[in-house]
C-alpha cells in the first residue's frame, strides 16, 4: 500500500496524522531499535487508534530479520525495502 496523503481517516471518523516513531524490542539480551517508522495516529484525544500500513509492517519485519542476522546494526533507521 502506498500512502500519498499526509492524513487519513481513523475508524472513529476523525483525521489521523502521520507521525514518526521508534520500534524498540529486546530479544536474547540484545536491544533492537528501528528509528523513524511512519505511523498514522488519530487526532481525537479520546481515540487511541494507530494505523500502520501493511507495507510499513513488512518493511519493519524485513529490517528486523536483517538486524537479527547481523546484516544491519541493532540500532538502524527505517527505510523502504518493499
Amino acid at each position: 500500500m502506498v500512502m500519498v496523503a499526509d492524513t487519513t481517516r481513523c475508524r472513529c471518523g476523525n483525521h489521523a496524522q502521520r507521525q514518526l516513531t521508534d520500534v524498540v524490542w529486546a530479544e536474547s539480551g540484545t536491544t533492537y531499535s528501528i528509528r523513524n517508522v511512519p505511523i498514522w495516529h488519530c487526532n481525537n484525544k479520546a481515540c487511541c487508534e494507530e494505523i500502520i500500513p501493511s507495507s510499513v509492517q513488512l518493511n519493519v519485519s524485513f529490517l528486523a530479520d536483517d538486524m537479527r542476522a547481523g546484516k544491519l546494526s541493532s540500532d538502524t533507521q527505517y527505510r523502504e525495502l518493499f
